[in-house]
């Protein structure tokens, strides 16, 4: 999103920090683990993403508004309304059981 670090007006120096620093992320013992270091190469950085840091400041906000703010609310609000069914079955279930 074009945020420090890497908000360089160089954009292959912006990609080779960004490779440097999942590099180092991807090396740490618990990350090494789950994540092969070899998949951190020029290819994790997609046209999509080197298109959004195109654009303007307002477009990017509202990009990330949009996909990440919102995509995270309506998580959050179905995962509620998925633990408040999970609680009102366990009640029925326990008044059945003392029966």
């Amino acid at each position: 999103m074009r945020a420090e670090p890497f908000n360089d007006e160089d954009e292959v120096k912006n990609i080779n920090s960004l490779s440097e620093y999942l590099e180092d992320i991807v090396g740490s013992e618990f990350i090494s683990k789950t994540i092969d270091p070899k998949s951190v190469d020029e290819s994790t950085v997609t046209d999509e993403m080197k298109g959004l840091r195109t654009l303007s400041f307002e477009k990017r906000r509202d990009f990330y508004v949009d996909g990440r703010i919102n995509d995270q609310r309506d998580w959050y609000v179905s995962k509620a309304q998925a633990n408040k069914d999970v609680g009102k079955n366990g009640t029925f279930v326990c008044s059945l059981s003392m029966y």
